[in-house]
């Protein structure tokens, strides 16, 4: 078996642009959350010159603020927390506590609403905004801390079968796929097998090339084939190797041979491999996904034929957050029940409770730790619906 090392941290698979003109389509429709909660409309948010315009009036009292209109000046006003903001429609500056801001567009007067561009809200009240393009929301925090634009949602990434040209998993196939991009299609067949040193039927075939010498000498064991493209351009053949963790092994295929993709082409993971079609791949190690982040085993981008490894460096800055358990990712934790966290201290505790992730459908995030000499290991310290506090660990890490 080809061993690589791979480095398994924790990433928020993080789009950290919240004003995205561009990026949506003027027909879709757009969802503005306030704390995870979604704002109801009566006047739904629209885009002007690019940029993405929300009523004041449902946003900043789903935020808890007072808002009031004076007819005689034609201004509205906001008021929360000490802070008084001023807005008038066609207005490109507000006012917040008499001091100017500039507006990316002036605010608009539609069916007797007015809208405000998406970042106005931030200047406003300080409040955390991001633009999640993906799902095209508007993702407001109230104590200031942003969202992570979050694209580790099954409606953001796809699955591997979900994106390849074919994807096996049976025990012999014959299929075509493009693999080069000349134009015509290869002719491959593909044998499952738990141990390819006693498979006696040749493993892989592309265009009556035998590669079973190869892969018997590089894997003892065959789970899937697939044919996928990262940067929807190339194609990769990836070979999934059996294991209770699987490892995914990337190539090319030059028309004669199956070349690595870079020096590292190798991605673990334990049920799902995502991709978002574009260039960015996650293995699903570690982690889990809830609506406003995904907290995973590793994080790659695909670039110059190569994989470059990311691994989140700031986790402390996605704490405190109230997090929503969006899949299963079928993920087993350690539970260490107590009211008072030490960073760092629970990896060889002896006394915890074994849980699975379906178990849990929402809870607060109070602190995160990431050991910086081994990332694969972390400590989720949350806070459960009942009050209780407990510090999670990824059983095996």
């Amino acid at each position: 078996m080809k061993l690589k090392k791979i480095i398994c941290g924790i990433l928020t698979a993080a789009a950290l642009c919240a004003y995205m003109p561009g990026v949506l389509a003027e027909e879709d429709t757009i969802t503005v959350m306030v704390d995870n909660e979604e704002v109801e409309f009566d006047q739904t948010p629209t885009i002007v010159d690019g940029r993405t315009l929300v009523p004041i009036r449902a946003v900043f009292e789903k935020a808890g603020a007072a808002v009031s209109w004076d007819q005689a000046s034609l201004t509205a006003t906001i008021e929360r927390g000490g802070n008084t903001v001023q807005i008038s429609p066609g207005k490109d500056i507000m006012f917040r506590n008499g001091k100017a801001v500039a507006l990316d567009v002036p605010a608009q007067m539609i069916n007797d609403r007015i809208l405000i561009p998406v970042r106005a809200i931030s200047d406003a009240l300080d409040f955390g905004v991001t633009w999640n393009g993906y799902l095209s929301t508007v993702l407001i925090a109230t104590d200031g801390k942003p969202y992570r634009a979050f694209l580790g949602v099954k409606r953001g990434f796809r699955d591997l079968p979900a994106i390849s040209d074919f994807y096996v998993s049976g025990s012999c196939v014959n299929n075509s796929a493009d693999l080069n991009g000349d134009g015509d299609e290869e002719v491959i067949s593909f044998t499952q097998t738990m141990d390819t040193a006693n498979e006696e039927m040749p493993l892989l075939v592309i265009d009556n090339r035998d590669f079973t010498p190869q892969l018997k000498e590089e894997y003892q064991s065959l789970n899937a084939l697939a044919v996928i493209s990262i940067n929807g351009v190339d194609k990769q053949v990836v070979i999934v190797e059996n294991g209770d963790v699987q490892t995914a092994h990337f190539y090319t295929y030059d028309g004669a041979d199956l070349i690595p993709c870079g020096e590292n082409p190798t991605i673990r993971f334990k049920t799902r491999l995502l991709f978002d079609e574009t260039r960015y791949v996650l293995s699903d190690l570690h982690g889990i996904c809830f609506t406003d982040i995904m907290v995973t085993g590793s994080f790659y981008q695909f670039e110059n034929s190569a994989f470059d490894y990311f691994r989140l460096s700031n986790a402390e800055d996605i704490a405190p957050r109230l997090l929503t358990h969006t899949y299963n990712d079928q993920m087993v934790y350690r539970m260490i029940t107590t009211d008072k966290y030490v960073q760092g201290a629970y990896q060889n505790a002896q006394t915890f409770e074994t849980v699975n992730s379906e178990a849990f459908t929402q809870f607060t995030l109070l602190e995160m730790y990431v050991d910086s000499k081994n990332p694969a290991y972390v400590e989720f310290y949350v806070e459960l619906p009942d009050g209780t506090r407990a510090v999670l660990t990824p059983y095996g890490a």
